[in-house]
């Protein structure tokens, strides 16, 4: 029988947006390491593959009253992981980092030494920064242009893999008597000169438990789907439809040379009760305390600073320009004339998957994507940390395990045996 691959978000987008407020939310500010334990062992107790870790290089808030009112502060991916590393046993850590602000033997170093940590469960979730608001942050004298970025961060990752691969699996002995520590036969230099990045190697980290991390994107456009079944192994993608994601999911298998080895995860939000009108009623509350302001900047790049919803589109935005031209080009193919507007129809066609009911219910839903082939399984987003992710593991988790659709227990030790994924990049 099929089984489903269940990784989740170590931060809930909700609580960043107002959801902070709600009683059930729960803080890390004073005592993060304490938080973020509770929350990674509840996760490890209902077996999931993953815990992965979004990241930005810069804050959301634009103005005094959302620095006010919003939560614009989260932890460091590769420090925080090697933390929770020690705090549990068997759930993947997948750390994002960026193509565009790092070099690849940093990249390759931090993410080989979380590995390392965790006895091989280290991934890397790979982003490129798209966008001008993080920009602000660093030189851009090293920095690719829009143009490209995907030239760029292709051969970023191709570094990465290499670094990973310049040790081969037997090549470090530790033979005391004989005075071999490596057999300098199976370590490899890579010379590599081009116009982004200057690489020698071989990497300074042992090679992996695992054969080399796990690497994960997140997108859905057919340049995406292109590039990453190259040298992607966990597709984070968001999609709400069965059928947009059947034939998806179709479209990536068929131009994977090795389908088995590209899991397609869309993203999952879950409210769940005893009753669906419980369900819709927590979902009700949850949205109370939600700012529409913070979700209109992240989602259209558009700051709205003396701005409301009913205010006509702007011809171009103050910020992140690359964001919000892109969405003016579908107003105007939809004929969307006010902020509103684009922003209702933006939020229907880019939105997670959310599921409001029972536990059976949900397990329904996953159970079924699962089967038709529209996902291999699912990123859950909680809404609400540590609340939601309690409720996911002892409600669906539970339901999920019965059906014989998601194991009952770990099988292995490293995230790759979680996923069924060979000993190597792909």
């Amino acid at each position: 029988m099929k089984q489903l691959k269940i990784g989740a978000s170590l931060l809930a987008p909700r609580a960043a947006q107002g959801g902070w407020r709600h009683p059930q939310a729960g803080s890390f500010i004073q005592q993060p390491l304490t938080y973020f334990t509770e929350v990674m062992q509840i996760a490890e107790q209902g077996k999931l593959d993953f815990m992965f870790l979004p990241d930005y290089y810069h804050i959301f808030a634009t103005t005094p009253e959302e620095l006010t009112a919003h939560s614009n502060v989260w932890l460091e991916p590769v420090t925080l992981l090697a933390a929770m590393s020690a705090v549990t046993t068997r759930i993947g850590l997948v750390a994002t980092l960026s193509t565009t602000y790092h070099e690849p033997y940093h990249v390759a170093r931090m993410i080989a030494s979380l590995d390392q940590l965790s006895g091989g469960r280290a991934g890397w979730n790979i982003v490129t920064s798209r966008g001008e608001t993080e920009a602000v942050n660093f030189s851009s004298g090293h920095r690719p242009t829009v143009a490209e970025r995907d030239e760029h961060a292709t051969q970023f990752i191709a570094l990465v893999q290499a670094l990973w691969r310049s040790w081969e699996p037997t090549a470090i002995v530790e033979d005391r008597l004989r005075g071999i520590f490596a057999h300098a036969s199976q370590v490899h230099p890579m010379q590599h000169k081009s116009k982004w990045f200057a690489v020698e190697g071989p990497l300074n980290v042992a090679p992996s438990p695992q054969g080399a991390p796990v690497c994960m994107q997140a997108g859905k456009s057919p340049a995406f789907r292109a590039r990453a079944v190259k040298n992607t192994e966990v597709l984070f993608t968001q999609l709400n439809d069965l059928q947009e994601a059947k034939a998806f999911y179709a479209d990536v298998k068929q131009r994977a040379t090795h389908p088995e080895r590209v899991l397609i995860l869309p993203g999952l939000q879950v409210i769940v009760s005893a009753t669906e009108a419980e369900a819709q009623q927590k979902k009700r509350d949850y949205e109370r305390f939600d700012t529409v302001a913070l979700r209109i900047a992240k989602l259209m790049g558009l700051d709205m600073s003396g701005l409301t919803l009913a205010t006509p589109l702007p011809k171009q935005a103050t910020k992140d320009n690359e964001i919000y031209q892109t969405v003016l080009k579908v107003a105007q193919q939809k004929g969307l004339k006010t902020i509103g507007e684009l922003y209702n129809h933006l939020t229907a066609q880019n939105s997670h998957l959310t599921l409001v009911g029972t536990a059976e219910q949900i397990a329904d839903t996953m159970t079924q994507w699962l089967n038709e082939e529209a996902a291999d399984g699912f990123i859950f987003i909680p809404h609400l940390l540590p609340i939601a992710m309690t409720e996911f593991v002892q409600q669906v988790i539970p339901v999920l395990q019965r059906r014989g659709v998601f194991r009952a227990d770990y099988e292995g030790a490293t995230l790759r045996e979680h996923l069924a994924l060979p000993l190597t990049t792909i």
